[in-house]
């Protein structure tokens, strides 16, 4: 396994977002918040790019739906890099992360995804990591996989 990033993707945030973060931002080699709102809550960006400098952060500046973020980011990364892709309102219980990690250099090169159980309502909700597999065509990355 090369690396492992995350994506999480907001919208009018409000400051509970950084305590989703945080069960998996320590885990992470760097994590983009992407941003769908029309109007930046300032004081709770503020807050979250505290958090680490492994956080960079993105304003869209309207609504672009979940598949957009994560595009972007995906068009950042490496072929086989592995990726963690949440919303604002996900998070892990616990320590529950840990046995992802554990099994990612194990899994065999066709495996593209790995997704939670979802044990109640937005616990592990949305959550997924997935190995990016591009494919350079005239300098434009084409995805390999399926996105919400």
């Amino acid at each position: 396994m090369k690396n492992l990033y995350g994506v999480v993707v907001i919208y009018n945030p409000e400051n509970e977002v950084i305590k989703n973060i945080r069960t998996y931002l320590s885990y992470l080699k760097k994590l983009y918040v992407v941003d769908n709102s029309e109007t930046m809550n300032e004081s709770c960006i503020k807050n979250i790019c505290r958090l680490s400098d492994k956080i960079e952060y993105k304003f869209l500046n309207c609504n672009m739906g979940i598949a957009y973020p994560i595009n972007l980011v995906i068009k950042k990364l490496e072929k086989d890099d592995w990726l963690l892709t949440m919303d604002q309102d996900s998070y892990f219980y616990r320590d529950s992360f840990l046995e992802y990690i554990k099994i990612l250099p194990e899994l065999k090169e066709n495996v593209y995804a790995i997704t939670p159980e979802i044990i109640y309502k937005n616990i592990f909700d949305l959550n997924n990591i997935k190995k990016i597999q591009l494919k350079k065509s005239r300098n434009v990355f084409s995805l390999e996989l399926y996105f919400l």
